[in-house]
């Protein structure tokens, strides 16, 4: 008894060190992001200019990850975020000292109109400055090969891959581990292509759902085969022909003629970018980051600004912690009452990357953009997605500016509720209720629900859709019956969603501004554009992670490696039950 007693205490007070050493883990880490985001780093003569992100390039920085720190990860996202690279690229166009941009993609992974929009300011920092730009990679997958298309030579490593066979994707159904566990999965769903409940209730691909999703598919493919014929002069059927074949498996020595201008060693291409930069021979490379030289923007402190507001992740009603990125409903009302209420502020840019989320919420932040849009101009600029409840909050803008590979639409609304009584069952446990009226308990997920109980739930998701149909139908000036002929939860690509008068016109957030600042009756040069919400430092960012409780994926160390079925079931359980949510995109296998 003595030896149990003594164990026991040894692992609290294990516990407590280990937790206390992560208390201090994360200390030093936010004393080390804060001092550093005070530096500068100045650039230097024949400076260059590198391009290397590592990780999942983001619309925005995310929050200070308390619980990433826990599980032994990095506190933030190493890799840059979209918006400090087209910052980084801008400051290097102006800057003599920097006389070109290195690339290097091959650890880099974003949706398709992050890569559009980067490519897009790389080609327009090639047109403006007269510089050079050189990409290289130990591999290159469709995405990134598109994206480095527009350097001036793209190199690659001799036992590289490059992966040139279409897009293709996968998607995980969870109906058979649903099944297997007793856990019972009741949907709503207006439109045969709102597909976000597909995983839960069969387990293959709807044909409607495929139909959406290999045009999607096909349209991004075209964009990107269109760009490459043209950047790098190789004939659009030769592409076509080369896709169809698959040419991941070949070495670089083997590939086509005209997709590389060399083959060469990681380490041997610092030698050609220092010749390319005017570098001495003799002295080490060196360049500069893209979050080192973001550091000498200066701050521009014209009285009159254009708003840019991100909105950016899943539309949630409540936070659930500081370390995804996500659109609390309450939050980005806050922020929009306080763009409208600021008088320096001429106009508003409301950036968009959202698959949706809770319609609740959307219709939330929908009245305050109506009320701000009385006030001032509102422009929309559409990102990766704007999908769902991401294009609801869309509607009130006077002008929608998408990427042509954004994906937008999924005008749609589905309800899912989640029933663990048999799961409970199994385990022995049983629920009793107790009611004044027929449907006083209704206590999902610990009771089923009956037919009429299924009904109201029915009603209310086809009462939101309608909703949904009236604000597309009012915002964009279209027949409620055309707005339902492109309804019904599909998808679109921003370019096709042109053709049918979802957005008005193709273009990024750098045309959505001028825009904004157009309507607002301001010359150029004399605002200045300001980003909403300001980040948050660190410190905060932890005691909201902390408040929000901190999360240990248990289920990551067992079955659930990449944590995917843990944050299903937790989305289920805790999601608000009416949803305006696009389906999941599938993830690219190569």
């Amino acid at each position: 008894m003595k030896s149990f007693i003594q164990t026991v205490l040894a692992v609290i007070v294990g516990l407590f060190i280990a937790g206390l050493c992560c208390v201090l883990l994360t200390m030093c880490s936010m004393v080390a992001i804060i001092a550093s985001s005070d530096s500068k780093t100045p650039t230097r003569a024949n400076d260059v200019l590198v391009i290397y992100p590592q990780g999942t390039v983001e619309e925005t920085e995310g929050g200070f990850n308390f619980s990433a720190v826990l599980q032994g990860g990095l506190p933030t996202n190493e890799a840059p975020s979209l918006r400090q690279i087209v910052q980084a690229i801008d400051l290097a166009e102006k800057d003599d000292n920097v006389k070109g941009i290195y690339l290097c993609f091959d650890q880099m992974a974003a949706a398709p109109a992050t890569y559009q929009a980067i490519c897009k300011r790389l080609e327009s920092f090639k047109q403006n400055s007269g510089k050079w730009i050189i990409a290289y990679g130990d591999s290159y997958g469709p995405s990134q090969y598109y994206t480095a298309s527009v350097a001036d030579s793209i190199f690659i490593n001799p036992m590289g891959g490059f992966s040139w066979g279409g897009m293709g994707g996968a998607m995980i159904y969870y109906k058979g581990f649903f099944d297997k566990y007793n856990i019972d999965i009741d949907v709503f769903r207006v439109g045969k292509f709102k597909s976000a409940v597909e995983p839960y209730i069969t387990d293959q691909m709807s044909e409607a759902n495929r139909l959406q999703t290999v045009t999607y598919m096909r349209d991004i493919w075209d964009e990107y085969a269109g760009v490459v014929a043209d950047k790098r002069k190789l004939p659009a059927d030769s592409l076509e022909a080369w896709a169809n074949r698959n040419l991941t498996f070949l070495r670089p020595n083997e590939l086509p003629e005209g997709f590389f201008d060399g083959i060469r060693y990681r380490q041997d291409m610092y030698a050609l970018v220092k010749q390319m930069a005017g570098q001495k021979e003799d002295e080490e490379f060196h360049g500069i980051s893209v979050k080192e030289i973001i550091t000498n923007a200066e701050k521009d402190d014209k009285d009159d600004k254009v708003a840019v507001l991100y909105a950016v992740g899943e539309i949630v009603d409540q936070s659930a912690g500081s370390g995804s990125l996500q659109i609390v409903g309450e939050e980005l009302v806050s922020e929009i009452k306080g763009l409208a209420m600021d008088d320096n502020v001429k106009a508003v840019v409301l950036r968009i990357n959202s698959p949706g989320g809770s319609a609740f919420a959307s219709e939330q932040m929908w009245y305050a953009l109506q009320q701000l849009k009385t006030k001032k101009p509102l422009v929309v600029s559409m990102g990766d997605y704007a999908a769902s409840g991401g294009y609801y909050i869309s509607t009130p803008g006077q002008y929608i500016f998408a990427e042509p590979n954004t994906i937008t639409g999924s005008i749609g609304v589905f309800g899912v509720v989640p029933n663990v009584e048999r799961l409970a069952n199994s385990f022995g446990l049983k629920v009793e209720t107790v009611e004044t009226h027929e449907h006083g308990a209704i206590q999902p997920p610990l009771k089923q629900l009956d037919l009429d109980e299924k009904a109201m739930i029915q009603h209310s998701v086809e009462d939101t859709y309608d909703t949904f149909l009236t604000r597309v139908s009012d915002g964009r000036g279209l027949s409620k019956d055309s707005v339902q002929e492109i309804a019904q939860g599909r998808v679109w690509t921003g370019k096709r969603a042109l053709g049918i008068g979802l957005v008005d016109e193709l273009g990024g957030l750098r045309e959505a501004v001028a825009k904004a600042a157009a309507l607002a009756n301001l010359s150029e040069g004399s605002y200045a554009v300001q980003n909403y919400p300001a980040e948050k430092d660190p410190f905060t960012s932890m005691l909201e992670d902390i408040k929000g409780g901190v999360k240990l994926k248990v289920s990551s160390f067992l079955f659930d490696r990449d944590g995917r079925i843990e944050q299903e079931i937790d989305r289920l359980l805790n999601q608000n039950p009416i949803q305006a949510r696009m389906t999941e995109v599938p993830a690219p296998v190569k």
